[in-house]
């Protein structure tokens, strides 16, 4: 029994330590003072940003850059990419991509892109769990370099959004980081169209400010039916 009651003390004791040493992190976190900004100035930022991330959200989480037909080349799961879908987003490597990345992502969310697209993702087994998307193949005799695109790779989302940025707004602000809203659409396997509202954060580094979360979105039908149950 006295065994016991020294467990019991001891567990005790590390919760009440786990519940202080949280506190003081909650504390620690609201001493720091929220930034001034001009929202004015973000909603504008905001707008350029979502707009240009359009594309980057199609090659990394979206379709992707489509490859070349089937019958063209025979590489298993990798093909090349299209040379008119190279166009069309103006990127030929690997690094081509990055760096319309770094015009619109701040650096975190670049080192998610980094560790997810142009990376193996492994588990903690270091069993390799998906594909790296993107790789430049050289050529060893020609020294030319081809954007390789994985064919097998998941699609987060397909279908174009419609984002309506005359509805931005900030809604919070915590430390340097900024909350906003905006509504937009999105269209389910029908194209039939439904209106959500999208959150997402904002950062200002030092070549200005850059989105801190995706902008993407898909169609979820359980959102209809959760709206309807808090209504």
């Amino acid at each position: 029994m006295k065994l016991l009651k020294k467990i019991l003390f001891l567990i005790l004791l590390v919760a009440l330590a786990t519940m202080s040493l949280s506190c003081k992190k909650e504390d620690m976190v609201e001493e720091v003072p929220p930034r001034e900004y001009v929202e004015s100035e973000v909603i504008e930022c905001a707008k350029a940003l979502i707009n240009t991330a359009k594309d980057i959200n199609r090659i990394v989480w979206g379709v992707g850059i489509l490859p070349v037909p089937e019958e063209e080349e025979t590489g298993g799961v990798y093909r090349a990419c299209a040379s008119d879908e190279l166009a069309r987003y103006g990127v030929s490597s690997v690094d081509d991509i990055r760096t319309l990345c770094q015009n619109v992502y701040s650096e975190a969310m670049c080192k998610t892109i980094e560790n997810t697209a142009f990376s193996n993702v492994k588990d903690d087994g270091e069993s390799i769990v998906s594909l790296v998307r993107y790789y430049d193949k050289t050529d060893k005799d020609t020294e030319t370099v081809t954007l390789m695109v994985n064919t097998n790779a998941y699609i987060y989302f397909e279908k174009e959004v419609l984002y309506h940025t005359d509805t931005l707004k900030v809604t919070g602000v915590r430390g340097e980081v900024l909350t906003l809203t905006v509504s937009l659409t999105v269209y389910d396997g029908e194209d039939k169209p439904h209106e959500r509202t999208l959150t997402f954060q904002m950062i200002e580094e030092s070549d200005g400010w850059r989105l801190h979360s995706p902008t993407y979105m898909k169609y979820d039908p359980y959102a209809d039916i959760y709206d309807d149950l808090t209504k």
